[in-house]
């Protein structure tokens, strides 16, 4: 027996040691990939990615759950920090599974040793690897946006808007257009692609009223570009030999529709990433043409841009939309569209009943006035008109300074809207602490309205909840509401 014994252990180590030296080849490979992508950016090819975009503006911190934290675009190492020189690009290094930074999966301006850095957390997971570093450069090309792109004032799509099948079938029917157009290599096809998809898009556009139009062009602006520069940024610099635009902005529009978001919320949020993506990747083409200043500075749109570089009539865009409407494909996507439509409309329904009948007591939670982060997991993810559906969630939620922390423990069902805001339910015995001061949320009701706090808490088993944030809670029947003053 004590044989066999042996034997496990020495298997178990085995594992266990090639395990480890799977994640270590990992990172290593992660970290190196990084530190020549921060090279080739201090080289005179820069600015083909876009001009002036710098990601080391100021430096960056990569941490992974083992406790091994890297950091580039330090001027002098700080305490606590070694060098590894092994890199093309300078690597400060240290290892801490106690850090509290490790908590956070990113945060734009983290302050180490009172200098700000954009702090973003890494993992092992070898599917995911590529994935992470393009989400990288996305996030980090958004705060360039917000400090050079010229200001735009737009409010959210209108979803009355979306709430038709011919707008939905139009939509998809964008989205396979710039689908063969990436994947033709031929000059002529690809041509012919581009203008059907001009006569398309201008045709569902006329359904929308100016406001959806507007919000469109943002998303592609923002969105779909920040998407853009991290594919481009590997296109040009020589860190993945064979890493390719058009399979990989692919790629990223699949991760877009995985769980099968609800095709209106796809059409107003998801799909804006690969379109404004694509269509920068056109742009790319067209000789002579300066559509990044015009972007940056002057407020047009990249459907505008595409327009003005390949001009189509109004009577060709029109004999191209008939002829796409004449075609059976055409029949059979809005026959498509419309089954699921009324399928997404009876879920809904469906979910909204089982999130009532669970027992407890409402609780919507607003967010606090600054900046939080975000990390954890769901057995279930789905969507409900603008909500993310999350069962069974375990996730943990706080603020850079961790005066609001929220903590999911293994919550049955919670909803969660597109800026943050999270509804869920708790007994109606919960014993909440607002100032010193323990009541259970039954008790709220009956205090008069509405109730001011300075420190706020509660503990359970599904949920854990404590800030120092001051806001206000309002209940009404079965539902209370908890939001923070603004700064």
């Amino acid at each position: 027996m004590k044989k066999y014994y042996s034997i496990i252990i020495i298997l178990w180590a085995f594992l266990f040691q090639v395990t480890v030296s799977a994640t270590e080849e990992i990172e290593k490979e992660q970290i190196k990939i990084l530190a020549a992508t921060f090279h080739h950016f201090d080289g005179k090819a820069k600015d083909q990615i876009w001009p002036h975009f710098y990601p080391l503006s100021y430096p960056a911190v990569f941490h992974y759950p083992s406790g091994n934290i890297y950091a580039f675009g330090f001027k002098h190492p700080t305490s606590g920090w070694r060098t590894a020189l092994s890199h093309p690009y300078p690597v400060l290094y240290r290892s801490d599974p106690t850090d509290p930074l490790l908590q956070i999966p990113m945060q734009p301006a983290y302050l180490i040793d009172n200098h700000p850095a954009f702090l973003f957390g890494l993992n092992h997971d070898k599917e995911q690897s590529l994935l992470l570093l393009l989400t990288f450069i996305h996030e980090r090309f958004h705060i360039f946006q917000f400090q050079t792109f010229a200001p735009e004032k737009v409010k959210e799509a209108d979803e009355k808007d979306y709430e038709i099948v011919t707008q939905l079938a139009l939509a998809e029917l964008e989205n396979r257009l710039l689908t063969q157009i990436i994947q033709t290599t031929v000059h002529e096809k690809q041509l012919h692609l581009i203008k059907d998809y001009i006569a398309v898009n201008q045709k569902r556009r006329q359904q929308l009223q100016l406001s959806s139009i507007q919000w469109e062009n943002h998303q592609q602006k923002m969105e779909g570009l920040a998407d853009y520069v991290s594919l481009k940024t590997y296109v040009l610099f020589p860190c993945l030999p064979t890493f390719s635009f058009e399979s990989m902005v692919l790629t990223l529009r699949e991760g877009k529709t995985k769980g099968k978001p609800p095709m209106i919320q796809d059409v107003m949020k998801g799909r804006h990433y690969f379109v404004g993506a694509v269509l920068g990747w056109l742009l790319d083409k067209q000789p002579g043409l300066q559509w990044k200043y015009a972007i940056e500075k002057r407020h047009y749109s990249l459907q505008q841009l595409l327009e003005r570089a390949i001009p189509l009539s109004q009577q060709e865009r029109d004999e191209r939309f008939f002829q796409l409407q004449q075609q059976a494909e055409w029949q059979t996507l809005l026959k498509k569209i419309a089954t699921q439509f009324e399928s997404e409309k009876m879920n809904e329904q469906l979910i909204t009943q089982a999130f009532l009948d669970e027992e407890g007591m409402i609780v919507w939670l607003g967010l606090p006035p600054c900046h939080t982060s975000t990390g954890g997991s769901h057995k279930k993810i789905t969507h409900m008109e603008r909500l993310k559906v999350l069962i069974g969630d375990t996730s943990f939620c706080t603020s850079q300074d961790h005066s609001w922390m929220l903590r999911f423990k293994n919550i049955p069902m919670r909803l969660e809207e597109p800026t943050g805001e999270r509804t869920f339910k708790l007994s109606s015995d919960q014993i909440i602490v607002i100032d010193g001061q323990e009541y259970s949320l039954r008790n709220l009701c009956q205090l008069p309205q509405p109730i001011r706090f300075k420190t706020l808490l509660w503990k359970n088993c599904v949920c854990d909840f404590e800030t120092i944030c001051a806001g206000t809670i309002q209940t009404k029947a079965s539902r209370v509401q908890i939001s923070f003053d603004k700064k």
